[in-house]
């Protein structure tokens, strides 16, 4: 089975906006399903409108990654959102899923050294991608 991932990665200067579920003890970009009919960007505006009541400025395609387990192919496709100041002051009462989720913040890298955060590579991807480091 197949199944594509659309992530949106939102820089803050030196920092990166991550989530972490109740259930989950890691730290990953947000992503949604692509459903059949959207494209990408279609996927992500969709998505952040209907749970963060945010429109997204979606910027540029970062990465692109393919990866399997036992019963899945996956197709992880990550974009740049631009309008990083609708996401600081984010209300998670007022978000759809609020209740999955313990933390949603901008973090730098140095906050994460000695947390698990999914993908494990995700500094050395925008450092390649964007250049992190000059932002």
């Amino acid at each position: 089975m197949h199944k594509i991932k659309v992530r949106w990665v939102i820089l803050n200067k030196d920092k990166v906006f991550l989530v972490r579920e109740i259930k989950k003890h890691f730290f990953y970009l947000p992503w949604w399903t692509l459903e059949w009919w959207e494209s990408f960007k279609e996927c992500l505006n969709r998505e952040i409108k209907e749970e963060l009541w945010i429109t997204p400025i979606i910027w540029n395609l970062i990465n692109i990654e393919e990866f399997k387990n036992d019963n899945w192919f996956f197709l992880d496709v990550w974009f740049e959102i631009k309008n990083y100041k609708n996401f600081e002051n984010l209300n998670k009462n007022t978000t759809s899923h609020w209740f999955e989720y313990y933390d949603e913040w901008f973090y730098s890298f140095d906050e994460l050294i000695w947390k698990d955060v999914r993908p494990y590579n995700i500094k050395e991807i925008l450092d390649k991608k964007i250049n992190i480091k000059t932002i």
